[in-house]
């Protein structure tokens, strides 16, 4: 091989990794999530809570947590 056949031949390999792990990612991408544990199913409320007769206030926090 002389000098161009080279460069040609490290040309055509050059996308070889990343079609690798490309293919990786897809087959890790396609196995099932698995849980530590089973689900449950948990029963709706016996009794619901009653409406406000009037207006209700909602405090959200917000902001750094560093403060």
């Amino acid at each position: 091989m002389n000098g161009i056949d080279k460069k040609a031949a490290r040309r055509s390999l050059a996308p070889l990794p990343a079609l690798v792990l490309t293919a990786a990612a897809a087959a890790f991408w396609q196995t099932p999530a698995r849980s530590a544990e089973d689900a449950v199913v948990i029963p709706p409320p016996v009794l619901d809570e009653k409406s406000a007769s009037g207006t209700e206030k909602a405090i959200f926090a917000g902001g750094c947590f560093w403060g």
